[in-house]
C-alpha cells in the first residue's frame, strides 16, 4: 500500500512575468491532461500585488520556504515527488515539461521538502534582520 501523495508538478509565477502568464494559461492545462492519472499539476501565484495582507504573507512565506527568486525571468517549475523537490530549469515547452515529470528528474538528487516556517523561525528571521539593519552580526 502506497501512503505517499501522487506526485505534484507546480508552476510558481508572478503577474509581472510574461513568460509565467504564458506557462500558466495554455501550457499547463495540455500538461495536465497528459499527465492525468500520473501527476497533479498546480499554480500558485506568489505576486504581492493586488493581495490582501494575509494572502501576501503567505505568498512572502512561500517565497522563503521554497527559495524561490523575487523577480525572475522565468516561472519557478518544481516536481514535488516521494518526499524530495526537484527543480526544473530546461525549456518551458509541454513535451520537455511532461518528460521530465515522468522520468528525467531521476537522474537529479532531490532536495527534502522544506518544513513550514514556525512562529518562531519568523521571530528569529526578523529579530536577526533588525541587526543587520543595524550594522551588527548576530549568530544564533
Amino acid at each position: 500500500m502506497n501512503l505517499l501523495p501522487p506526485p505534484l508538478f507546480g508552476c510558481v509565477h508572478r503577474r509581472n512575468c510574461d513568460e509565467c502568464s504564458g506557462l500558466a494559461n495554455s501550457h499547463l492545462e495540455v500538461l495536465a491532461e497528459n499527465l492525468a492519472g500520473a501527476t497533479l499539476v498546480a499554480t500558485v501565484d506568489v505576486s504581492l500585488e493586488g493581495k490582501e495582507v494575509a494572502e501576501q504573507a503567505a505568498a512572502k512565506d512561500l517565497t522563503k520556504r521554497f527559495a524561490l527568486a523575487n523577480d525572475p525571468p522565468r516561472p519557478d517549475v518544481i516536481l514535488f515527488r516521494d518526499r524530495k523537490m526537484f527543480r526544473y530549469e530546461g525549456n518551458l515547452a509541454v513535451e520537455d515539461l511532461q518528460r521530465f515529470a515522468l522520468t528525467e528528474f531521476a537522474v537529479l538528487d532531490g532536495q527534502d521538502v522544506p518544513k513550514p516556517r514556525t512562529f518562531f523561525d519568523k521571530f528569529i528571521a526578523t529579530f536577526k534582520s533588525y541587526f543587520v539593519e543595524q550594522g551588527r552580526n548576530v549568530e544564533l
